[in-house]
């Protein structure tokens, strides 16, 4: 009988070891060498989408802080470096300004009442008398010194107001500087006293003068010449050009006030400029203002 031989799936008796896998090669951005067999994990990609427009850039607000209070810039460094933010009075300022519009009124009014008291007196010298007028009979020698000095001083006011008030429209002229202010003081001091001199010498000259036009024009106010020129209009603008330079120089006076009020305010509120205060240490190797180079022994004395 003879045997079947089942053919099933035999082992060799002897197999070979799995050969082991290579090792990966180190990255070159490995973080430690590979002797240490420590390698660094390798970087993942990752993928950056932009799903709208870029914003516009962002900008920290004082609530970004914590809630800490931030010191302020000192308000000055220089006496004379000025600063929008030093402490102003803005009521002396518009009075100021309002003051000066009044002087610029009253000097043209001057100016314009004494022009017309002068066109008078020169149109009448060369007047072509009509039939039945009376002319206007002045002295042969008219006092004009009166008349022509308060004249002038008003006219050199009234430019100067106008030049004032035209540059106070800009802001580098409104700021306090103490030399400026002290110039502006100067010069509301100077107008004050050119005002107070005219109306004194117009006094004095219209009382001490006989043949003044003031004077004369007054004198003769009643009599009726022709229709055209009158004593009596000459004598009222004289007196009015008087009162109206009066009020000129008081509106003077008290811009002169004004500025004073504001320097004197300015100069209190202002903050003291920050000093440095250096402290010496006894046996100290740093330079110090005391500090001299000693003399090295082994000099030749």
């Amino acid at each position: 009988m003879s045997r079947a031989h089942v053919a099933t799936p035999t082992t060799p008796a002897f197999s070979h070891p799995p050969q082991p896998s290579p090792a990966p090669s180190p990255s070159p951005t490995s973080l430690y060498s590979t002797s240490d067999r420590l390698l660094s994990p390798p970087a993942t990609p990752y993928a950056v989408s932009i799903s709208g427009p870029i914003s516009v850039p962002f900008y920290p607000r004082l609530e970004d802080y914590g809630g800490y209070p931030l010191a302020r810039l000192p308000q000055r460094l220089s006496a004379r470096m000025p600063l929008e933010i030093l402490p102003r009075a803005p009521w002396l300022s518009r009075m100021r300004s309002c003051l000066r519009l009044l002087i610029i009124v009253l000097s043209g009014a001057v100016v314009v009442t004494l022009m017309h008291t002068l066109e008078i007196y020169r149109g009448n010298r060369y007047l072509e008398l009509r039939k039945g007028e009376i002319p206007m009979v002045w002295p042969a020698h008219t006092n004009l010194a009166p008349t022509v000095i308060l004249l002038g001083v008003a006219t050199a006011n009234f430019l100067a107001s106008v030049a004032i008030l035209s540059l106070s429209f800009k802001r580098s002229f409104r700021r306090p500087i103490r030399s400026r202010d002290l110039y502006r003081i100067v010069a509301g001091s100077f107008g004050v006293v050119l005002w107070v001199a005219a109306l004194v010498v117009f006094h004095l000259l219209d009382r001490a003068s006989k043949a003044s036009l003031g004077r004369y024009s007054c004198q003769h106010a009643s009599r009726i010449t022709n229709g055209r020129f009158q004593y009596r209009a000459v004598c009222e603008e004289q007196n009015v050009a008087f009162y109206t330079a009066i009020g000129a120089a008081s509106a003077e006076l008290l811009t002169l006030i004004t500025l004073a009020a504001s320097a004197i305010r300015s100069m209190r509120e202002e903050p003291p400029l920050p000093t440095i205060q250096i402290h010496e240490k006894k046996n100290s190797n740093h330079l110090s203002t005391a500090w001299r180079p000693a003399r090295p022994k082994t000099w030749i004395q």
